[in-house]
């Protein structure tokens, strides 16, 4: 059965079958730690007895583990065995607070088997992967990522911001402000692996008739941070787009495969491009030439190429300007892909 003692260590009673009752003899009583270890059992004056952190048995221990019963973390004698299971390390001269000279250490295979990611890594000493004392010293990184990552205008609405941060121990707090006021921010799930743990974060912004400064600011487990900032502005007016009618393109007209469709489009800064849609699919592009700021061209569009099957569309030319402002245009109309040019289908 297994009890508590006065000392604080958990004790199992075990008779030896062979060697014990059976043979008449005295029931052998073993202690073992909350690992599962055996170890000497406490004595009435022996003290509180408190295991924080146990090394225990590991399979792959090898010649590491030496069968003594300090535990992981234990106060010993670098340079000696000292009582330790595994092994007695030596506890680094920059390490806060207060500390023994040695502890004791245990095996491990990654990070995480050592405990507490601020003060722990797990590193080869001696041919053999142990926890050692690390203290984190190192702010986390971040960058802007996202499709917005770059740019520096922006148009009417909100604008969703991407950043990400990277720590090689654990990431903490996060805050975003703009214009000095906190924005809400949305953390995506953390990734994690051998460098430490990745994670991507985004916020969306109102737009402004002003520049607006914005900043965010990524902490780590301890509290060393690191800040990002950049300044939004804006251009709000969007750009103005038509599709040109002729005698196919017209509201209940009939385009063959080939056939060409005509735009104009403006706008008071630049213009990115045109592009024609038929429905929700892009059948062609069109770009500034020379002067961004107006686009007065047409295209030959290939609608059987773009996988479109013959009916009622609409076919839509959506213009955007270098700040992200869309306008378009629509004409709902019939699209014969068995037809080819110059074959109108009226």
């Amino acid at each position: 059965m297994k009890f508590s003692n006065s000392f604080g260590a958990v004790a199992l009673c075990v008779s030896l079958v062979a060697m014990g009752a059976q043979c008449g003899g005295e029931p052998v009583t073993q202690c073992e730690d909350s690992e599962g270890r055996i170890v000497a059992c406490p004595d009435s004056d022996a003290g509180n007895i408190v295991v924080h952190h146990d090394a225990g048995p590991r399979p792959d221990a090898g010649s590491a583990d030496t069968g003594r019963n300090l535990p992981f973390e234990a106060q010993c004698n670098a340079g000696e065995q000292g009582g330790c299971r595994f092994a007695c390390l030596d506890t680094p001269e920059d390490w806060p607070g207060e500390a023994s000279d040695g502890f004791c250490t245990k095996p491990c295979t990654n990070h995480q088997d050592c405990g507490e990611s601020d003060h722990w890594r797990c590193e080869e000493v001696n041919a053999e992967y142990v926890c050692v004392r690390d203290h984190d010293s190192s702010p986390p990184t971040a960058q802007w990522v996202g499709i917005n990552a770059s740019r520096s205008l922006f148009g009417s609405g909100l604008t969703v911001l991407e950043f990400e941060a990277h720590d090689d121990r654990a990431l903490g707090e996060v805050s975003f402000e703009v214009a000095g006021n906190s924005v809400a921010v949305v953390a995506a799930a953390p990734v994690i692996d051998d460098r430490g743990v990745t994670r991507r974060y985004s916020v969306s912004v109102a737009s402004s008739s002003n520049d607006q400064q914005v900043s965010a600011t990524i902490s780590d487990s301890i509290g060393q941070s690191i800040e990002l900032e950049r300044v939004l502005s804006y251009d709000t007016t969007g750009p103005s787009v038509e599709l040109v009618e002729d005698q196919n393109v017209r509201a209940g007209g009939c385009v063959p495969s080939p056939s060409s469709v005509a735009v104009i489009a403006t706008d008071n800064s630049a213009l990115v491009h045109v592009r024609i849609l038929v429905d929700d699919t892009v059948v062609a592009t069109i770009l500034p030439d020379g002067n961004a700021a107006r686009i007065a061209t047409g295209t030959m569009v290939d609608y059987r190429a773009a996988g479109i099957v013959s009916g009622l569309h609409n076919l839509k030319a959506v213009a955007e300007d270098s700040a992200g402002n869309t306008a378009e245009d629509t004409i709902r109309l019939r699209i014969m892909t068995e037809r080819s040019s110059g074959n109108p289908c009226d």
